[in-house]
Formats: structure tokens, C-alpha cells, sequence
């Protein structure tokens, strides 16, 4: 599945959901990817900050909570 989602202001953030089924047909697995990692890292900020004493540590993966992992 793909979806296009408006993020902050009108920026565009691309989700690619993809779902695998056990031998029962049940679903087995799922993986989300987004792009692009700007949007998404935004994206990700707001969300800990909506969350962040919702969710524990470990949910926020990366160096800083409070700051997206940067790209080089």
C-alpha cells in the first residue's frame, strides 16, 4: 500500500506499508517505510513530542529524542 500524507504545512510524506501473510493467511509481518527523510523526520519530532510519555524509550530509537537523527 502507498499513501501520500500532507505533513506540517503542506509538505508531502510518501508511506509505503507492506504486509506479509503466514501460512494461515494471517498477517505475518508488517514494515512501513516513509520518505522523503526531511518530512519524515519532522514528521517524527512532533510525534515524540505529542508522545513521548506515552510510548517508552526504547520506542525512540537514535541519539537525541528530541532531535531527528540527522542525515550526512
Amino acid at each position: 500500500m502507498v499513501i501520500d500524507e500532507y505533513v506540517d504545512g503542506g509538505h508531502v510524506q510518501q508511506l509505503v506499508e507492506i504486509f506479509t501473510l503466514n501460512d494461515a493467511g494471517e498477517v505475518g509481518g508488517i514494515r512501513i517505510l516513509t520518505r522523503p527523510w526531511l518530512v519524515t523526520a519532522q514528521f517524527r519530532k512532533s510525534m515524540y513530542a505529542l508522545l513521548k510519555d506515552t510510548l517508552v524509550p526504547e520506542f525512540w530509537e537514535g541519539p537525541d529524542e528530541e532531535e531527528p537523527v540527522r542525515t550526512p
